[in-house]
């Protein structure tokens, strides 16, 4: 079974792409207030989200993209 955390986590990361489309890094940045480099390193993976850009990108976005643990 793998770690639940990385697995919450790769998923976020699905969800960021999802929400992002063909939006631009550059566009997103804008958009949702978060640094374009950070965004970057999050979709790179060489990032762990924080709360406050978690919280940004799902006001921007309007849906949740960190997965809840106890989802049916």
């Amino acid at each position: 079974m793998s770690d639940p955390v990385h697995e919450a986590h790769r998923r976020f990361v699905v969800n960021l792409r999802q929400a992002l489309g063909d939006m631009s890094i550059r566009k997103a940045g804008e958009v949702t207030g978060v640094d374009r480099g950070t965004l970057q390193a999050l979709l790179d993976g060489r990032s762990w989200v924080d709360a406050y850009a978690l919280a940004k990108l799902e006001q921007a976005f309007e849906r949740t993209l960190w997965p809840g643990y106890f989802e049916d």
